[in-house]
């Protein structure tokens, strides 16, 4: 039997469950769904988002994460009970060392390792330094725009990415990121946008699986510890490790 298929199936059950008791409790109604008219200000029926890591001091590691869901109203409904069941209402994130996140962020990867409505394609990048030596403006911007190409995004015709800074992306490289990878982009706050949360911290998991700096933090420890757990890897981990996950990743090529 497919690895992946029988953990689903061996999950899928109590997740089911856990969902139809949240969303009876009236109590949880109301917080869900003024967290849920933010959320759907972005979205339609289909929802993608990119986030990044790495380019961080001492590391020589990026991780491009493009997250897919189906069905975004269900699952944005049972991510918000989770948050609501655990009284997390602060932003996800994996750079965070909040110990107050672990009940909630084990709910997000139980719940991801189990949804058939999210899809995770991520693209590991070494040497990053060497990819931008030396380059041009032009030339960066276009080395840029080629190394999206690397997730795969057919069928995905807007792309959320998290606001980084007041401006936003150029005009030029929006509409280069149109012409050549086929989908616009629309900048998000994330701390409105708990599905590019998920995103974020969940590559954020991998990214630290696969890095080369040990991390310190406890509650990151923990979380990195249960994620392996629940994704069947193996105590030293690289790409080819996810093969039999539900995360799909690849060495870049650049």
């Amino acid at each position: 039997m497919n690895k992946k298929l029988s953990r689903r199936n061996a999950l899928r059950t109590g997740l089911g469950v856990t969902g139809a008791l949240l969303l009876g409790n009236g109590a949880y109604a109301s917080q869900s769904k003024s967290i849920l008219d933010n959320i759907f200000t972005n979205v339609e029926d289909n929802y993608a988002s990119i986030v990044k890591h790495g380019r961080t001091k001492g590391e020589n590691l990026m991780v491009w994460s493009l997250m897919s869901i189906t069905n975004v109203e269900a699952v944005s409904t049972e991510i918000e009970n989770y948050r609501a069941a655990t009284k997390y209402n602060s932003e996800l994130k994996y750079s965070s060392n909040d110990i107050f996140k672990i009940d909630y962020a084990k709910s997000i990867i139980d719940f991801i390792a189990v949804s058939e409505n999210i899809n995770f394609s991520m693209v590991a990048f070494k040497d990053y330094k060497e990819i931008f030596s030396g380059l041009s403006p032009d030339n960066y911007q276009q080395r840029i725009i080629n190394m999206y190409r690397e997730l795969p995004s057919s069928g995905v015709s807007k792309v959320l990415f998290k606001k980084e800074n007041l401006f936003g992306p150029s005009l030029e490289f929006t509409n280069a990121m149109l012409e050549v990878n086929g989908y616009s982009m629309e900048m998000t706050n994330p701390k409105s946008d708990s599905l590019i949360q998920i995103n974020d911290f969940i590559s954020g998991l991998v990214f630290s699986l696969l890095r080369s700096i040990a991390v310190t933090s406890e509650s990151k420890l923990e979380l990195i510890s249960y994620f392996k757990e629940k994704m069947g890897l193996p105590a030293e981990v690289n790409i080819d490790s996810f093969k039999s996950t539900i995360i799909e990743i690849h060495q870049g090529n650049v």
